[in-house]
């Protein structure tokens, strides 16, 4: 304890209640969120190889996201005669904005942050500054067009550890364009790459014998999978577009492939 004052003790736990005060508030939040993802977290991870962060963004920042792709696009949100102008901004569901207050808010997040701090058991990492996504439903003779299930890593054995995530900016059902993955396949990656046989490209084996989910969430959701799974859009057959912005944090330490296949 110290003296205070007048001559007055001043005890340890008053001390640690005023030093409190000069904490600034991103350090408190980091703090309390220490263990943002508990044990039953970690163990969907490591057996399906993907996991839903809820409510990592407000409804307010996804609003103000969603507002810079709508700008972008030149498109209305409440107009569904626009959705499908031909905007040279799109590449296939991609959107090409990197930069804007609201985009960087959403990709520094702290709580996204510390959920992939978690994950990659170490602090220190990097963001991406990556791109967002546009999907609009499958009518008016607008056909989906995103990929089907890939890779966006080397299968060059071994394949380094490495994360993927996406931010839902639109509350998404399972049938509008949701993400879509075969959960567990990290699990058995290596195994199967071995079975295939001499001369095979793996990225042209048909995967439909796997079972595939797609995953609806809110807006305000982030998604992280292992990028081991093989993942993709999906056609939206629902009745409004789906809105996401891609958000990677990975290691400055992590060695990239020589051999790319």
């Amino acid at each position: 304890m110290g003296i205070g004052k007048g001559g007055g003790i001043i005890s340890d736990e008053i001390k640690k209640q005023c030093n409190q005060l000069f904490i600034p508030k991103s350090q408190t939040i980091e703090q309390a969120d220490e263990n943002l993802l508990t044990e039953e977290d970690i163990n969907f991870w490591n057996e399906f190889g993907y996991i839903v962060l809820t409510n990592a963004i407000s409804k307010e920042d996804c609003k103000e996201a969603r507002d810079a792709i709508w700008n972008y696009l030149n498109m209305d949100e409440f107009d569904e005669a626009t959705w499908y102008n031909n905007s040279s901004n799109l590449q296939g569901v991609m959107v090409p904005l990197y930069r804007h207050p609201a985009i960087d808010k959403n990709r520094n997040s702290p709580k996204i942050r510390k959920a992939f701090e978690q994950l990659w058991g170490q602090k220190g990492l990097i963001v991406t500054t990556d791109k967002c996504g546009y999907n609009p439903p499958q009518k008016n003779g607008h056909i989906y067009r995103g990929i089907g299930l890939h890779w966006d890593v080397s299968l060059a054995l071994p394949i380094p550890f490495g994360t993927q995530g996406i931010l839902y900016l639109t509350d998404t059902t399972a049938d509008q364009g949701a993400l879509t993955l075969i959960p567990s396949f990290h699990n058995k990656i290596e195994s199967w790459l071995e079975s295939l046989p001499e001369n095979t490209h793996p990225r042209a084996v048909d995967l439909s014998s796997f079972e595939k989910i797609s995953i609806a969430a809110n807006a305000g959701d982030f998604i992280i999978w292992i990028h081991k799974l093989p993942h993709s859009g999906s056609p939206n057959n629902a009745n409004f577009p789906r809105l996401v912005q891609y958000i990677n944090w990975f290691s400055p330490l992590q060695k990239t492939h020589e051999k790319w296949i």
